[in-house]
Formats: structure tokens, C-alpha cells, sequence
């Protein structure tokens, strides 16, 4: 039964590394871009396959490869505008640093040493988790390793 208050502050402070990981302020300089593209592809029903926003390469060849993202960037922003993105991101970080700490705890045996890991993780990767596509890259990482985990022990 003592163990439980420990769990509990281990977890507390896990989230509260993983918040202030996610609180850092929004500085993606293509999230405009991220959000008119969105725009422009739900408006049209197609991805553009030529630069349809910058004046000096107007028509120029352009590979979307981010298209599915911004969509749901703008559709999101849409439904909830910037407080919406904003609580996204809160989502995505704190998930991630969740499930980053539930696998090192159960591939080490010790929660302790799982929170502290993510904790310090999330100094390190701060800079790092803005309001882009590659986001969701954190936690997909993650839960195929949680997947192949499983399967490996299974």
C-alpha cells in the first residue's frame, strides 16, 4: 500500500515534465502555410501539385508530401481555431512522453527509472515538439515500438 503514493507522485511529475514540454510557445514559421494549404486543398479537392502561393515561383513543380496534416491542421483550426491547435499539441507531447515512460517501465521493471528517462527527455526534446507534421512521427515511433515489444515477449 506505501508503494502507491510514490506511483502517484512519479506519475504527477511525469505529466507535469510532459506539460511544460508541450507549453512551449508555438514558433513554427510554416504553420501559416501548413493552414493555407489545408485551405486551399479542402476549398479545391485536390493537392496542388504546382506552388500556387509564392510570387517568385508561381507554377513552379511542388511535392505536397505534408498534405494529410495540413489538412487536419486547417480543418481543426476551422472547428476550434488556435486554442484547438494549441490543445492538439498538448494532447500529442503529453501522450508521447506517456507512452515513452509506460514502455520503459515495462521493458526495465522500474517505473522510477521510466519517469526519470521521460523527464529528462523532455528538456532535451522541447525544442523540438512545434505544431508540425512531424509530430505525430513521436508517438507513432512509439507505439510501434510498443507493438513490436509485445510481439517480441508474446
Amino acid at each position: 500500500m506505501r508503494q502507491l503514493p510514490v506511483r502517484i507522485l512519479l506519475v504527477a511529475c511525469l505529466l507535469l515534465h510532459a506539460i511544460w514540454a508541450a507549453l512551449e510557445p508555438i514558433t513554427a514559421s510554416d504553420l501559416w502555410v501548413a493552414l493555407a494549404s489545408g485551405r486551399w486543398i479542402v476549398e479545391h479537392g485536390s493537392v496542388p501539385s504546382t506552388d500556387v502561393f509564392s510570387y517568385t515561383a508561381a507554377g513552379a513543380p511542388w511535392f505536397n508530401q505534408e498534405w494529410l496534416s495540413q489538412v487536419a491542421f486547417y480543418e481543426l483550426y476551422r472547428q476550434t481555431g488556435a486554442a484547438g491547435l494549441a490543445a492538439f499539441k498538448l494532447v500529442v507531447v503529453v501522450s508521447t512522453f506517456a507512452l515513452a515512460a509506460w514502455i520503459a517501465a515495462r521493458r526495465s521493471g522500474s517505473l522510477a527509472l521510466a519517469v526519470a528517462s521521460a523527464c529528462l527527455a523532455a528538456f532535451v526534446c522541447r525544442p523540438f515538439l512545434d505544431l508540425r507534421a512531424q509530430l505525430a512521427t513521436f508517438p507513432g515511433a512509439l507505439a510501434l515500438m510498443a507493438i513490436l515489444f509485445a510481439y517480441r515477449t508474446s
